[in-house]
């Protein structure tokens, strides 16, 4: 009888044991990253349900802008560049710092700014910051990227102020063949 007790508190314990060494850490933080992906799926959803289009201004070396509007835009693919910047993977956990910074806007609002920084050079997204109004509503993103190759430099500056436009730039050195910027911007206008 004794055996059974002892065998019995004996398999107990192990068990409690078993069940708190299970290899999950509830300590562990969450990656709190601002998703840009989430983000932009919800503002394609809100573009599309608002049947908006883009007034698009497309111009290369600050030189002959073209312009042109664009009915039944395919947001998915206007947003893509910004989409595909999104660093809000696990992967990225340990590869940006990131900052947080209240600014005043007047006697009672405070406006915050959200900076992720890329903590090496290895990171194509180098920065992203985002900026919240004083209600917590995003009033802008901005986006750095950087790819570099055997053949030339690229530098790409992503701008997006929810529901009002959106400006996508690259700056390519390529060496040989000089430098060049394309300039994208994208003015969305919301049908009544």
């Amino acid at each position: 009888v004794l055996f059974r007790s002892l065998l019995k508190y004996f398999l107990l314990l192990c068990f409690l044991i078993a069940s708190s060494c299970s290899g999950r850490n509830d300590n562990a933080q969450p990656n709190s990253f601002f998703s840009l992906k989430s983000y932009f799926n919800q503002q394609i959803d809100a573009l599309q349900k608002s049947g908006a289009d883009i007034i698009k201004k497309t111009s290369v070396d600050n030189e002959a802008t073209e312009e042109y509007r664009i009915v039944d835009a395919d947001w998915r693919r206007e947003f893509d560049s910004f989409i595909a910047a999104d660093i809000s993977g696990e992967e990225f956990t340990n590869a940006y710092r990131i900052d947080t910074a209240d600014e005043k806007t007047d006697s009672i609002h405070i406006a915050k700014t959200i900076r992720y920084t890329a903590i090496d050079n290895e990171q194509r997204i180098r920065l992203i910051v985002v900026q919240l109004d004083s209600a917590d509503h995003i009033s802008r993103i901005e986006i750095e990227a950087y790819k570099k190759s055997v053949f030339s430099i690229v530098t790409e500056s992503l701008v997006y102020v929810p529901m009002k436009y959106f400006t996508i730039t690259n700056y390519e050195d390529s060496g040989w063949l000089g430098k060049n910027e394309l300039k994208v911007a994208g003015i969305i206008v919301i049908k009544s």
